[in-house]
């Protein structure tokens, strides 16, 4: 479709590595895509630096020359010592290590929210295991309640921070987005509380 119409591809992989199961493929890596293709990655969620905002951008020369031309105006250099922490997350074995065994925890964060969810045993309420990053996006369309005052009670009621699904598009309303990079133990008493909040609607 992007030949037949000489159309730009800009995909985001910032969560290459944070998957489950089938790792999905580089648009970038199809027969005539390469050289239409900018890919942008991030060192946030792969190496745990999301404070630090360090990126990179991948492309064909010229367009990654132009892209040069217009960040220049719109963003001020990396810190040095961001840029060397940066070098050294992509270049060291090491650091892959911790990289994998980061996403072995989630994995198992991922199955203890599936298990309780299975324990819970309600119609009001689905948690389908994300096939990868580190939230599960949780369907509440059962409770007939606007997704941002859904998240406004469980923060004021249960004491429990979400994000509306509305806020990721139209098609996200009736759902709310809620994390599992955290400990076991702090994954399964969120959880454990929203349910115990779904239970009282």
């Amino acid at each position: 479709l992007c030949v037949k119409h000489n159309l730009l591809i800009i995909s985001d992989e910032v969560y290459e590595n944070l998957y489950y199961e089938e790792h999905p493929v580089s648009v970038a890596s199809l027969p005539n895509a390469r050289s239409r293709t900018l890919v942008i990655n991030s060192l946030s969620k792969t190496y745990a630096m999301t404070g630090w905002r360090v990126g990179y951008l991948c492309g064909p020369k010229e367009m990654i020359q132009n892209a040069l031309k217009a960040s220049q105006h719109s963003i001020t250099c990396v810190a040095p010592f961001i840029q060397e922490a940066a070098g050294f997350a992509l270049a060291d074995s090491q650091m892959q290590q911790f990289a994998s065994a980061m996403r072995d925890q989630y994995t198992e964060r991922r199955t203890l929210v599936l298990r309780i969810a299975e324990d819970f045993v309600s119609d009001r309420l689905v948690a389908t295991a994300p096939r990868g990053a580190f939230y599960y996006f949780l369907d509440l369309r059962k409770l007939g309640l606007d997704d941002n005052l859904i998240c406004e009670n469980l923060l004021m009621d249960a004491g429990v921070g979400t994000v509306a699904g509305s806020a990721f598009g139209k098609m996200g309303q009736g759902f709310i987005r809620m994390t599992i990079a955290a400990s076991n133990q702090d994954v399964a008493a969120g959880f454990t509380k929203i349910l115990e909040w779904v239970k009282k609607q």
